[in-house]
């Protein structure tokens, strides 16, 4: 699971030749060791998924409502209501009001980082919609693969972290596709995707009856790992996260990469060219961030423009018309869920500082005390010509703190 997840090359490899009986067996055993052992750890896992922004706010309850948001659009554009028959490529200008450039947006967007997910997951990752992989993993390795069926999903659900699923995850040809989107980045999607896909090659092996223990060396789908970043803070159009940049040593014996590639508005045309569905869901997205946090909408209202503006310049025509209101209800109730999270975290921080400054004030009182008393004693010893000792029993000191006082003395008249 090392640098072939992000090799450019996609033709199926050649089934493996014949091994020492030995081996082969002793190879299937570790397999079912190493997915035993972190399927293990991945039920041990904490439920957090990346770094809080705490900056982001709340401010409403919507309902899927059509919008008008003639309010907020401050550059009318001629394109408007009038749906052409391509989607436009990323490199056309945004209707309504002007990009931010590089996808950056100020992190008090109320729009917040976790909001697309499900989105993301529905266009992608949904049985009825497995020609929209298909087009997005072609669009990725610069193939022409034609018939969606070809394509088994094999997406976890509720897995790893509790109410989180990984995102999309297929099999096509002779490889194992996983696919996650990320609203923040997140230096971890590795060792996430170490925990994926031992849950990926663990149902593999049971689905198709495998022999860990045996004595022919198993093939196995050749792993393939992408992260798809669409969040504000500025990233570059794609960079590989390794799992062996989080050891403690160095010299591991597995590793485990992952390309994150931006699809952020703007970022590589090349793919959204060749991907219409992504290329719409990034404008959607952009256009719901400008609505939002540049012009001041409330996310309702951004999210109603945001599809209005899409039908009208021919993005996503047929999934927005169809499921209009269950876009509202991705955004929007993943939306409480996050500022329920975010209210939760923040109670966890007071109480954390409230315990902390009643620690720190104790501490101060004893470290007080002991300065006031090693003082004393050094006092004593300097006026009277007292020993230590004598000085420490005049002063009540305990005779088992007597060892730590006469050090500290020392201390401070050395």
């Amino acid at each position: 699971m090392a640098d072939s997840m992000v090799a450019s090359e996609r033709s199926a490899g050649k089934a493996p030749t014949s091994q020492a009986a030995a081996d082969s067996a002793t190879a299937n055993a570790a397999l079912g060791m190493a997915i035993g052992s972190v399927a293990m750890a991945s039920s041990a896992l904490d439920a957090s998924t990346g770094p809080a922004d705490e900056n982001a706010t709340a401010s409403e309850t919507a309902s899927p409502a059509a919008t008008d948001m003639s309010s907020v659009k401050t550059a009318a554009d001629p394109t408007v209501g009038a749906p052409t028959a391509n989607a436009p490529s990323m490199t056309a200008p945004l209707v309504g009001v002007p990009l931010v450039s590089g996808g950056f947006f100020p992190k008090s967007a109320e729009a917040n980082r976790l909001h697309k997910d499900t989105m993301f997951r529905d266009l992608f990752g949904s049985p009825e919609r497995k020609a929209n992989a298909l087009e997005l993993y072609n669009a990725l390795n610069g193939t022409d693969y034609d018939d969606p069926d070809a394509l088994e999903l094999t997406t976890l659900g509720d897995v790893i972290y509790l109410n989180v699923k990984n995102d999309v995850s297929f099999l096509l040809g002779s490889e194992q596709v996983l696919w996650e989107h990320q609203a923040s980045p997140n230096p971890n999607m590795p060792l996430r995707g170490l925990l994926y896909f031992a849950r990926l090659y663990s149902a593999h092996v049971e689905k198709e009856e495998l022999n860990l223990y045996g004595e022919r060396l198993l093939e196995l789908p050749t792993p393939r790992y992408v992260v798809f970043y669409n969040g504000p803070k500025d990233r570059p159009d794609r960079h590989v996260l390794r799992l062996s940049d989080s050891f403690a040593g160095t010299g591991g014996s597995i590793d485990v990469a992952c390309e994150v590639v931006n699809i952020n508005w703007g970022h590589n045309p090349e793919i959204a060219e060749r991907s219409p569905t992504l290329e719409g869901y990034s404008y959607f997205v952009e256009r719901v961030r400008v609505y939002n946090s540049v012009e001041g909408a409330t996310l309702s209202e951004a999210v109603g423009g945001a599809m209005d503006d899409c039908i009208a310049t021919g993005r996503l025509v047929e999934y927005l018309t169809q499921k209009r209101a269950e876009v509202f209800d991705m955004f929007m109730t993943e939306f409480d869920e996050e500022r329920q999270r975010r209210l939760d975290r923040r109670d966890g921080f007071e109480d954390g500082m409230q315990q902390g400054l009643a620690q720190g004030l104790e501490r101060g009182i004893e470290q007080g005390l002991e300065r006031g008393l090693t003082n004393s004693i050094a006092s004593l010893m300097s006026k009277t010509g007292a020993t230590a000792e004598e000085a420490m029993e005049l002063l009540s000191i305990p005779q088992d703190e007597r060892a730590r006082y006469a050090e500290l003395v020392a201390r401070a008249r050395g």
